[in-house]
C-alpha cells in the first residue's frame, strides 16, 4: 500500500515537472518576450499586467546617469503607463536572446539585448539594454519574476 502510494506520489510529481516543462522551454520563452514586448507596444496594459507576477523584482541600472533602482510591479507597470503617455513611434528590437533553464522547467532565465526606440515630445531617442529576465511557470503561464536592465540612459 505504501509503495503504491509513494509510486503515485511520485507519478503526480513527474507529470507536473513534464507539464510545467512543456510550458516553459527555449521556444516559449521566446514566443514569451516577443509577446511581452508586442503587448507593451500596443499599450495592452491587461496582458502586460498579467505577465508581469505579482512579486516580480526589477533592477533599472542607468549607465550614464550612475543610478540603479528598483521597482515593485506596481511601479514598473506605472513607468509602462507613463511611457505610453509621453512617447510615440515606440519599437523593440530584440537581439541575442539565449535561455537557460534554470530549474526543470519550472523557471528559466533569457539574456538579450533589447534596443528600444521612440518618440518623445517630438524628439527622437533610442536606448540599448542588456538584460536578465527571470521566468516562472505560474497558474499555469509563463510570468516576469525578474528584470535587471542595464540602460545606456
Amino acid at each position: 500500500m505504501k509503495k503504491s502510494f509513494a509510486a503515485g506520489v511520485l507519478s503526480l510529481l513527474l507529470s507536473n515537472m513534464s507539464y510545467a516543462d512543456s510550458i516553459l522551454n527555449k521556444s516559449s520563452a521566446n514566443k514569451f518576450i516577443q509577446d511581452f514586448y508586442s503587448a507593451i507596444k500596443k499599450h495592452d496594459y491587461k496582458k502586460v499586467d498579467l505577465m508581469v507576477a505579482d512579486n516580480a523584482k526589477i533592477k533599472l541600472h542607468l549607465l550614464k546617469m550612475e543610478q540603479t533602482f528598483t521597482l515593485s510591479k506596481a511601479d514598473y507597470l506605472q513607468q509602462i503607463k507613463a511611457n505610453w503617455h509621453f512617447a510615440t513611434q515606440e519599437q523593440f528590437d530584440l537581439k541575442d536572446i539565449n535561455y537557460i533553464t534554470t530549474q526543470e522547467g519550472l523557471s528559466g532565465t533569457l539574456s538579450l539585448k533589447l534596443i528600444e526606440s521612440k518618440e518623445i515630445l517630438g524628439e527622437k531617442s533610442s536606448q540599448e539594454h542588456t538584460m536578465e529576465i527571470g521566468l516562472v511557470v505560474a497558474d499555469d503561464m509563463i510570468k516576469l519574476s525578474e528584470l535587471k536592465s542595464k540602460t545606456t540612459f
